[in-house]
């Protein structure tokens, strides 16, 4: 797979996925391996790539996500997601859990996808690249 590490990075291994559930494992790479993406891009990038993918890589095949940016989080929904989660053994604590209302409040999907996709093989600090907690900009550059 050397011609598909060089195009898309170093692989992935199981111990990156341990709080993923399901387990998402394929059989082989379709498009870039997302789970290193964090921080190589800028958040203005990862936006415009979702709005209109073509206008950052030509010949991208990716579909555009509008929508993504209308469509608001739920926080009552992710503090409910949070709460299943620990129940399986993710590490969250009902201080975090109560603090993701309000963090989330006014966040659109694109803005929390986006923040998603910055923090995919990162470390997580509870920081965003602009050292704030997660806001309608996706913390990122503004």
């Amino acid at each position: 797979f050397r011609d598909e590490t060089e195009r898309y990075g170093h692989y992935s291994v199981a111990g990156e996925f341990v709080y993923d559930r399901p387990f998402q494992w394929g059989s082989k790479r379709t498009g870039p391996d997302l789970a290193r993406v964090g921080g190589k891009y800028s958040d203005d990038w990862h936006r415009l790539h979702l709005m209109d993918p073509r206008a950052v890589v030509p010949e991208s095949n990716m579909p555009a996500y509008p929508w993504l940016a209308e469509k608001m989080v739920s926080p009552e929904q992710i503090q409910l997601h949070m709460r299943a989660l620990r129940r399986v053994g993710d590490p969250y604590s009902e201080e975090q859990i109560e603090a993701a209302f309000e963090q989330l409040v006014g966040v659109t999907q694109l803005d929390a996808l986006i923040a998603y996709l910055q923090g995919m093989g990162q470390e997580w600090t509870g920081q965003t690249e602009s050292g704030s907690s997660m806001s309608s900009s996706a913390g990122g550059s503004q």
